[in-house]
């Protein structure tokens, strides 16, 4: 009777070694399973590539091209710039404010560089002068500031000459400061130091404060086409 215990306690003790050893393995496998996974998720993301912005390419393989793929909308080669007029205005008033530069749309009495600036003169009217490696040419009032479209490349751009001002005041018709001076829509086509056209018209111009329109071709060439300024 003894010997039968015995053997009846050691079937089930190997049934209960045989179940513990089963659900090891399992547990194991499911480990080894998750590592695999783990394994294979790293190396997805390491192997992620991201999107060039200028090669006709879908690099990250999201179904979108260099410009249409939103990882782009920042990239510089992305980033399109509106072809729109813009208005810089100064106080004659404040010897700070009389420079203007057309390549960053600023006005202001310290900027390290400028494109053309004003010379109060309340008799004769504000006087526009060019700034060093800057020419222009007056392309008079024939045509309306949004229908000059190309800076004409057979006519003479010249630079200031000692008191001899390529503008000058001849933006105006009369007038004066106190009462407003009277602007005749002369446009004038400038050449920039860095090789880029411009156009200008002094739109305003009373109290001390004038304002130009501007345009500057933003891809350094002679296409002067814009939109008008926005209201």
């Amino acid at each position: 009777m003894l010997s039968r215990f015995f053997a009846i306690g050691f079937i089930l003790s190997l049934s209960l070694f045989v179940v513990a050893c089963d659900d090891d393995s399992s547990s194991n496998n499911t480990n080894n399973v998750n590592n695999v996974n783990n394994v294979n998720n790293t190396n997805n993301l390491n192997n992620t590539t991201a999107e060039v912005c200028d090669d006709d390419i879908d690099n990250d393989n999201d179904g979108d091209v260099d410009c249409d793929d939103l990882d782009c909308a920042d990239d510089p080669a992305c980033v399109v710039e509106t072809r729109e007029a813009f208005e810089l205005t100064i106080s004659l008033h404040d010897a700070g404010t009389q420079m203007m530069n057309l390549r960053t749309k600023e006005a202001g009495g310290d900027l390290p560089s400028c494109d053309f600036g004003f010379l109060d003169d309340e008799a004769a009217g504000p006087r526009i002068l060019l700034c060093p490696n800057t020419v222009a040419y007056n392309a008079g009032n024939a045509e309306d500031f949004l229908d000059v479209t190309v800076a004409p490349d057979d006519v003479t751009y010249e630079s200031d000459a000692g008191t001899d001002y390529v503008i000058d005041n001849t933006w105006l018709d009369g007038g004066s400061c106190a009462t407003g001076w009277t602007c005749n829509g002369n446009i004038y086509i400038l050449l920039l130091q860095d090789g880029s056209y411009a156009k200008i018209e002094v739109t305003y111009g009373m109290g001390g404060t004038v304002t130009v329109m501007a345009f500057r071709d933003i891809d350094g060439a002679d296409d002067l086409t814009c939109e008008p300024i926005p209201e």
